[in-house]
């Protein structure tokens, strides 16, 4: 009897998202290797008339797509995090809402995480990771069960940000959400705004 190998495209699906998320955070360790670890509230950078502060926080949100690897369902995720620092370490709460359309949410998942960043003129850059929250219903087959689940779980996500100005921009978010009840992969489209800005360059008799 021939032997036909059996593909499963849930997991396949799963591996390529995981595999992208995997080689960012790669790219991401040599990246916040070589930042200047020292930590100065009041340092500021200079761009054309305006100044910005170096250690800032911003929001992220935006919508997109994820799977459900307990299932195989394709769905819809709406999300946002604040993400801000504490001297140079990083932190972020956010929230995503995962449906099968806009408005029909099936699954509301909460998680607080430590990152990493990396900025510039141009991106912003950050990996985050930590526990998570989830309050749902499982599908079963036909249906959404009618009794809520509560779970505990695993969060990570990678932000990869290219900014119109130095706090405003637009970009990717990479996640994934683990816990024994549903398991999520997916990304958003997001939107990005940081508090940076502090004023403009003030201007001497030697400008």
């Amino acid at each position: 009897m021939q032997f036909i190998p059996v593909i499963n495209f849930r997991y396949m699906s799963f591996i390529r998202i995981a595999s992208v998320a995997f080689f960012l955070f790669l790219f991401s360790l040599s990246a916040f290797a070589q930042r200047d670890t020292t930590y100065n509230k009041k340092e500021t950078v200079s761009i054309g008339n305006n100044k910005y502060k170096k250690w800032n926080n911003w929001v992220s949100a935006g919508a997109g797509w994820c799977r459900n690897f307990n299932n195989g369902r394709d769905q819809f995720v709406l999300g946002g995090d604040f993400n801000f620092h504490i001297q140079k370490e990083y932190f972020n709460i956010g929230i995503n809402l995962i449906g099968d359309d806009f408005g029909n949410y099936n699954n509301y998942e909460y998680h607080i995480s430590y990152g990493k960043r990396k900025e510039s003129a141009k991106f912003n850059f950050a990996a985050f990771a930590g526990p998570s929250y989830s309050t749902g219903y499982q599908w079963l087959g036909t249906r959404y069960d009618a009794d809520p689940f509560n779970q505990f779980g695993l969060y990570g996500a990678t932000q990869l940000i290219y900014k119109f100005k130095y706090d405003i921009g637009i970009g990717v978010t990479l996640f994934c959400d683990y816990n024994p009840l549903q398991t999520f992969g997916g990304f958003r489209f997001d939107l990005y705004f940081s508090g940076a800005y502090a004023g403009e360059v003030r201007k001497t008799k030697f400008n």
